[in-house]
This record gives C-alpha cells, structure tokens and sequence, in this order.
C-alpha cells in the first residue's frame, strides 16, 4: 500500500491521499479518487499525471510552485507536467507508474488531477428551488392564456427558457434514444454539475423514463399513462413547489 498526495489542477484546495495498492491499476486510482471528492462523472473520466519536478523527484510542497498550485494557478511547470502524452493510463499498474521514481513521502505531491472539461470539484448543491424561481420569472410563466390548438405543436415544441441541470452521468446516458435523445435532451436539459436539479430528477423524471416513450401503435391507455407520468406530474410539480414556495415567504414576512 502507498499513500499518494493528489491536487486537482486549475482548482483551489489542498492536497488530500489516497491510499492505493502498488498492485491496483491507474483505473482503480481515478475510481479512489472519485469516491474521496463525490465527483458525479465516470472515473475513467479524469485524467491523471505523476507531479514530477524533475529527474526521479516529487514536487515539493515547500515551493512556490505548489503554493500557486494550491490556488487554482496553472504555471508553465504544471503545463508542462500536464501534457497530454503524458497522461497515466487506465490499465497501466501503479507499481510501473512509480518505477524510478523516489519513495513517495510526505510534503509531497505526486499525482496531478485534471477534470473533464464543464465540470467542478465544488460542493454539489440542489438546484431544483433556485431553477423553479428562474422559471417563474420567465415570459412563459407569465402567460396568463395557454396557446390554441393550433399553435400548441409549435408551442411545446420550443426549447425550456430555463434549462434544467442534470449532472453529467446522468446527461449523457439521458441521451440514448432509449430514453430522450440528443435533441430532445438539448431542449430541456443542461450539463450542471455544481447545483443539478437533483429532487425535480429523482422525484418526477427518473420513474417515468424507465418506461419506452409512446408511439405510434401505442393504445389509449398508453397514451394516458405517458400524459400522467410526463406532463401532468412535470405541472403538478411546478405549480405545487411554486404555492409552497410563495406561502413560506409570505409566512416569513409576518
């Protein structure tokens, strides 16, 4: 077993261990370090170098160079550490990863995280409230009549004027066509992995998409079944938290 002191790069923090058997694979590290940050992408999904400061030597976290580190800073030394053929790879073992390399101790750092673009290592946060406020303050929850039937189509076609965010495991795999689709994702969902929407996901989405979406040869029933677990409870939702919203702050105000 080995202690390695890790730093995500281009984000401010301290460096945290990660205990790993010399035996375990690159894999295991990045799935290790995942578990230790809650990060809520794949594993395989961050990339990973060794923080050598030249020769057989770790960075030192005496140095200046760490200390700007530690700050979010990208000095031309982690550029240069960070470049892409130098990436540690998935299969490859720790053991061989640290050959030549002094014993790692500690004051030291010796791997360098970098995350996948569009992501944060900040605190995860639900975003349902703060979503549901931008909504209501938007032209479409102002409308005070619903569109004809004629328009309805084009109506409900349009993109969400408020997105709602879905972290990025759940964004991707919401793109099959199993479950939405790419296009239709895009128009009511975005990638958010600071604040996702983690309530309005769990509590009124993820049920209803276990099931196929209806088709053409769908029967009556089916149809109602798709009505009632995909528009009525999305409506329910909002219109039920926008009253509880609205009566707490009125309470609040007495």
């Amino acid at each position: 077993m080995v202690t390695l002191y890790c730093v995500v790069v281009g984000v401010a923090g301290s460096a945290f261990p990660v205990d790993i058997d010399e035996n375990k694979s690159v894999g295991h590290l990045k799935k290790a370090i995942k578990e230790e940050k809650m990060y809520q992408f794949p594993a395989d999904e961050l990339k990973l170098f060794l923080a050598k400061a030249g020769g057989n030597a770790w960075l030192s976290s005496l140095t200046e160079e760490v200390k700007k580190l530690k700050k979010g800073e990208k000095t031309a030394l982690v550029k240069s550490i960070t470049q892409e053929e130098k990436e540690l790879q998935g299969e490859d073992p720790i053991s061989e990863c640290l050959e030549g390399m002094d014993p790692p101790k500690v004051k030291q750092i010796h791997v360098l995280v970098a995350l996948p673009p569009g992501t944060s290592s900040a605190p995860i946060s639900d975003g349902t409230d703060l979503w549901l406020s931008k909504f209501q303050h938007s032209e479409v929850a102002k409308l005070t009549l619903l569109p004809t039937r004629g328009d309805l189509n084009e109506f409900i076609g349009q993109p969400l004027p408020v997105k709602i965010g879905l972290p990025q495991s759940v964004f991707q795999a919401w793109s099959s066509p199993l479950i939405l689709g790419q296009l239709l994702r895009d128009k009511l969902f975005e990638l958010n992995d600071i604040s996702p929407c983690e309530f309005l996901k769990d509590s009124v989405f993820s049920a209803a998409f276990l099931y196929p979406q209806v088709d053409g040869d769908a029967t009556e029933s089916a149809f109602h079944y798709f009505w009632d677990s995909i528009i009525r409870v999305v409506l329910g939702f909002v219109f039920r938290r926008a009253y509880v919203n609205y009566r707490e702050i009125n309470i609040c105000s007495f």
